[in-house]
Order: structure tokens, then C-alpha cells, then sequence
């Protein structure tokens, strides 16, 4: 591939990743906004919890998460909080089993949130056959105020946010304890006993989620204060969130493929990726046929000879080219000794005896006597050492 394709190739490509780094931008959510509607307290958004989670831990209450299940895993124990189930539904063990732990004296702090949660657990909590001990549903409608009922939990707090549900239908004979109603006197947050333990509903989750307890924190400081006085010395203020989804054995690169799977950025960004690494693998792969390469342009032997030549007339060094050529021929005669310091006197004695060698070494000499030219003495050497060569 040529300099000016590849140049193209990274041209596009950078253009390629700065458009897709510009729609992940503009899917990102606004600050301040998010699509999450989970209660989690592993959450900074709006409707996550974190803040409440938060205030207890620099209050110094015993709290904890809870990542598995209320049935074939860790026990049931201390106190349970949960707020508004998220992805993960109650199973019907798990229902169950919850219901008997709470009425052999567990204490559940609970906020249904959605009509749904409530509905699975409702039928479950009953004092007897036909009196329940939550509210018949809860009923959704614009937000209206709240009013706060005379409580040790309620003292000192100035108000609650309005809030867009209530409890209704409670049965004549349901005995609890009101902290938070509407004018109309629907609770909307209340605490009664269940069997051998107890119970805090709280109707509405976006009066304990992340935005409310910034704006109005009068609900935050109530089941701040509820959980610290149900909670038993030496126990745990447990926070469920499995069913919001999270569970134990996690880590960066799980919680990185999560984001990846379920958030509209990681989306993009794992499609940004696998399109820049498309481009790259197109990069790097030739198109067309190679090219040929080039033979390598030789030279001839003689050049060399003939460039040393033309250094030694120019620089008008004669004997010295005379004497490398003698000493060349004794080492090709294998008689380097005779030919050091340009003492050919010996070597050409013998050569002119030799019954072959005789007429060229005869030639040589004379050459050499005659202060002859390089190339005239390199002649003459190479009669010596071929001597068919002036036949």
C-alpha cells in the first residue's frame, strides 16, 4: 500500500472515531438526569438511594448490603430495608420465607414503591384470615402534601415533600402507628407490630431518593431515626440489593461488561470500538497484488580496481600501488614473505627459472624495471599466474 493510501486509511479512521465519540456524547444523560429508575443504594442518580445509605454511614449506623437472596443463602437477620425491588422479582419462597422470619420477630423496613411490590407482599402480611395488616393497595395520583403525625421519629422535623402515593383501604381493626398522612389522613408512612416483630412501610420511594433528601430530607431523617431504634445492639441495618440487580462476585471488568450490555453509552462505546478495530484490521491488510521487488544493482569487480587506481594517480602514489600488486602476487603464489615490502627480487629470480612461468615473470620484471604503469604491471601478473594466457 502506498504512503498516500495509508494516509487516507488513518485519515478516515480518526474521522470515524471522532464521530462516534460525538453521538456518545450526545446520548450520554444530562446532569442531573437519568433513565435508572432502580432505588438502589449502590446509586448516585435521582431515584438510587445512595445519599440514604450515605447519612447512616457517617451517623455510624451498623449498615451493610446485601447481595443474595432470602432463600438458600445467608440467612435472614438484623434489619431488613427493602426499597422497591428492581429487575429481580419476590419468588414465592422467598416471600414466604420472608413473612416467617418477620413474624418470628425479624423487622422489615420496607418502601413498595411500585404498586407491583406491594401487591406480592400484601396478601402475605395478614394478622388473620381476613384482616390485613398492610393497606388494601396504594393509590397513585398527582403529588399532594404531607402532613407529619406526632412521633418520637417525626420531633424536630420541619417537612416532608409532597408525595404522589398513599396507603388505602386499611381494615377497621388494623392497629398502627401513623407518621406521615395526607390531609385526608391516608398514610403514607406507618409502623405496627407483625406477629413477633415489626414493621415501617413507607408508601412513597422518591420521598427517601437521591434528589428528594437533597431538596426535602424530611423523610431521610425519619427512617434514619426508625432504623436506629429498631435496630438491635450487635445486628446490621441489611440493604437488599439483589433484587435490584447486583450480586455478589463482582469486579471491574464484570461491572465494565455490565455497562457495556445495559447503558446506552457503554452500547456506543463497545460499537465505537468494534468498528475502530475493523479499521484497523483493514489498515493493516494489503490490497492489490505486492510489488515486485527490485533487483540489486551489481557491480563489476573491476570497478573497484579501477577507482583505486585513479586514487593513486591522483594522489601521484605509484610505488605504492606497484607494491600492493607484487605483494599480491606472492600471496596468490602462496609466498607472502617474498613479496613484503615490495622486494620482488627473489620471487621474479625464481619465477624466471620456472620453465612455464618464465617468459611472463621475464616480462614482469622488465615492467617493473621500466617504472611501467599499475595497469600494465597488473597485466603482467596475471600472464605470471596464467601463463596460458599469452599463448
Amino acid at each position: 500500500m502506498s504512503d498516500t493510501g495509508a494516509r487516507r486509511q488513518l485519515a478516515w479512521l480518526i474521522g470515524l472515531v471522532v464521530v462516534f465519540s460525538a453521538a456518545t456524547l450526545l446520548v450520554l444523560p444530562r446532569r442531573g438526569e437519568s433513565r435508572d429508575p432502580r432505588a438502589s443504594t449502590l446509586l448516585t442518580t435521582r431515584a438510587g438511594t445512595a445519599g440514604l445509605y450515605g447519612t447512616m454511614e457517617e451517623l455510624g449506623l451498623p449498615v451493610a448490603r446485601r447481595y443474595t437472596p432470602f432463600v438458600q443463602a445467608d440467612p435472614l437477620r438484623g434489619t431488613l430495608v427493602i426499597l422497591a425491588t428492581g429487575t429481580v422479582g419476590l419468588s414465592p419462597s422467598e416471600r414466604s420465607a420472608l413473612i416467617a422470619w418477620v413474624r418470628t420477630g425479624g423487622t422489615l423496613i420496607v418502601v413498595p414503591g411500585a404498586a407491583s411490590l406491594f401487591e406480592r407482599l400484601a396478601p402475605a402480611l395478614e394478622l388473620g384470615h381476613h384482616v390485613p395488616v398492610l393497606p388494601g393497595g396504594i393509590v397513585e395520583q398527582s403529588r399532594f402534601p404531607v402532613r407529619l403525625r406526632r412521633h418520637r421519629w417525626t420531633e424536630g422535623v420541619d417537612s416532608v415533600a409532597p408525595t404522589a402515593s398513599a396507603f388505602r383501604a386499611l381494615a377497621d381493626d388494623f392497629r398502627y402507628d401513623p407518621l406521615l398522612e395526607t390531609a385526608e389522613g391516608a398514610p403514607v408512612a406507618l409502623v405496627y407490630r407483625f406477629g413477633d416483630g415489626t414493621v415501617l412501610a413507607l408508601a412513597d420511594q422518591t420521598l427517601v431518593s437521591n434528589r428528594t433528601a437533597e431538596e426535602a430530607p424530611g423523610a431521610v431523617q425519619i427512617l434514619v431515626r426508625a432504623a436506629a431504634a429498631l435496630v438491635e445492639p450487635g445486628d446490621t441495618i441489611w440493604f437488599d440489593e439483589y433484587h435490584h440487580g447486583f450480586s455478589g462476585g463482582g469486579g471491574p471488568v464484570r461491572a465494565l461488561l455490565g455497562y457495556a450490555r445495559s447503558a446506552a453509552p457503554g452500547r456506543a462505546l463497545l460499537q465505537l470500538g468494534a468498528v475502530a478495530l475493523a479499521l484497523l484490521l483493514l489498515v493493516g491488510r494489503r490490497l492489490g497484488r505486492p510489488h515486485s521487488p527490485r533487483a540489486p544493482r551489481r557491480r563489476s569487480p573491476l570497478e573497484h580496481v579501477d577507482a583505486l587506481a585513479r586514487v593513486y594517480a591522483g594522489a601521484n602514489a605509484r610505488r605504492t600501488a606497484r607494491d600492493l600488486l607484487v605483494a599480491g602476487l606472492a600471496r596468490r603464489l602462496h609466498e607472502p614473505q617474498a613479496g613484503r615490502d615490495g622486494d620482488a627480487g627473489a620471487l621474479l629470480a625464481r619465477l624466471e627459472a620456472h620453465p612455464d612461468r618464465g617468459a611472463p615473470a621475464r616480462r614482469l620484471a622488465a615492467a617493473l624495471a621500466g617504472d611501467a604503469p599499475p595497469l600494465a604491471i597488473a597485466a603482467a601478473i596475471d600472464d605470471v599466474i596464467d601463463p596460458e594466457r599469452d599463448s
